[in-house]
């Protein structure tokens, strides 16, 4: 596998951890069980080193995208935004490992940490979201509200000519 490979495979994982923690988390929160918070809380950690995966498989990414011509003012929107994805993610994993270790050791939850949990987690799916959508467009130019520059007639066709 190239860097491409890698951070196509890379990008999309923490994003979907966040939604399984999200999801556990609000499971735990209408039924509330050790195993249940524990496990969200390790997956949220496990998110932000993913994290740091995509971001690192991210510059190779680039380097390809810049050689088949792709606009640089593209590129360098998807990158500032999968850096604040990324911030957001790690803050998250950081507050879950904090949070776990400190409930071990006093033996009783913070109460506070369940809605911050869920807030968190959401801005973090957000964030990722977002900066999905835009590296999306750059392999996928179908996302474009408008054909993207370069595209000639729009992207569109004539399929009458076309035999069948």
């Amino acid at each position: 596998m190239n860097g491409v490979q890698l951070h196509f495979l890379f990008n999309h994982v923490p994003m979907f951890l966040a939604l399984f923690a999200l999801i556990l988390w609000v499971v735990n929160f209408f039924k509330p069980t050790t195993i249940l918070k524990n496990l969200a809380m390790i997956i949220m950690v496990v998110m932000g080193l993913m994290s740091f995966a995509a971001m690192a498989t991210g510059e190779e990414a680039e380097e390809v995208m810049e050689q088949w011509g792709m606009s640089q003012k593209a590129i360098h929107e998807h990158e500032e935004l999968a850096e604040v994805a990324h911030f957001s993610a790690l803050g998250m994993a950081a507050l879950a490992l904090v949070v776990f270790f400190i409930e071990r050791k006093k033996g009783k939850a913070i109460s506070a940490f369940s809605w911050i949990a869920m807030i968190g987690l959401l801005g973090v799916l957000i964030t990722m979201s977002i900066a999905a959508h835009e590296g999306g467009k750059l392999s996928h130019p179908e996302l474009y509200q408008t054909p993207p520059a370069g595209l000639e007639n729009g992207g569109e066709e004539s399929h009458e000519s076309e035999e069948h």
